[in-house]
């Protein structure tokens, strides 16, 4: 499936109005499908849907911003299945210790975050972050 599942904090109205300036536009400019937890439509218990949506998703992106448990419990579970994982967190912020080895895109304002997206997303869709790792 040609979707990305994104991880991230929400009911905030800063990192919200991130997500539709430059997350949304960018995945959505590579032909992805972005879909959020807080888009799933579910009677069923939410928990199970994140992770199946995580397990059918070409690329997880996880936003850290804000130190959300949960963010970090999909994040390892997207990492124990080997999905192709962005990991963004907002400039200032703190990386926890066990994380801190992965290349993260710190960024400061929706517009950093989207030309560093954009760049991933050209480095992914040819290829060449699977294969320098």
């Amino acid at each position: 499936t040609r979707q990305v599942f994104v991880i991230m904090k929400f009911r905030d109205d800063q990192l919200d109005s991130t997500y539709e300036l430059a997350i949304k536009p960018v995945i959505e400019k590579f032909n992805y499908n972005p879909m959020r937890v807080d888009q799933i439509e579910t009677a069923d218990p939410i928990t199970p849907r994140i992770l199946k949506e995580i397990r059918r998703s070409a690329v997880v992106l996880a936003d850290l911003t804000g130190r959300r448990p949960n963010c970090y419990y999909e994040t390892g579970f997207a990492h124990a299945l080997d999905k192709e994982i962005i990991l963004t967190i907002k400039e200032g912020e703190e990386i926890d210790f066990d994380l801190k080895v992965h290349n993260f895109i710190i960024w400061s304002t929706p517009a950093d975050l989207k030309d560093a997206l954009h760049r991933r997303f050209e480095t992914i869709q040819t290829g060449k972050l699977r294969d320098a790792v």
